[in-house]
């Protein structure tokens, strides 16, 4: 199944296929070269969000989303983790903020 990611389409998506966490929902992308990780909030918290857009490397990123990175790393495809986020695939990941 091929998948555009980071569209309006996957966060409707998403958004319809599961209960929506309270707070932020933080779209992360990461392509397998790994030049960048995209970032996107979702949410009506993200005129507050502290976060840039785009980062370098896993080490740019605040250590808050690193470990819940490290731990979505460990799940399968398309589980979710309560308060953590879902592992979508082993490149996208919706973190909860």
């Amino acid at each position: 199944m091929s998948m555009v990611l980071g569209t309006k389409i996957e966060v409707v998506t998403f958004m319809y296929h599961n209960s929506p966490p309270e707070g932020v929902v933080y779209h992360v992308s990461i392509p397998k070269d790994r030049k960048y990780i995209n970032v996107i909030c979702i949410g009506m918290e993200c005129v507050d969000n502290t976060l840039k857009g785009c980062y370098h490397c896993l080490n740019d990123l605040p250590s808050w989303v690193q470990g819940k990175i490290a731990i979505l790393t460990l799940c399968e495809d398309g589980q979710d983790v309560r308060k953590v986020g879902k592992r979508i695939n082993d490149m996208t990941f919706w973190i909860y903020g």
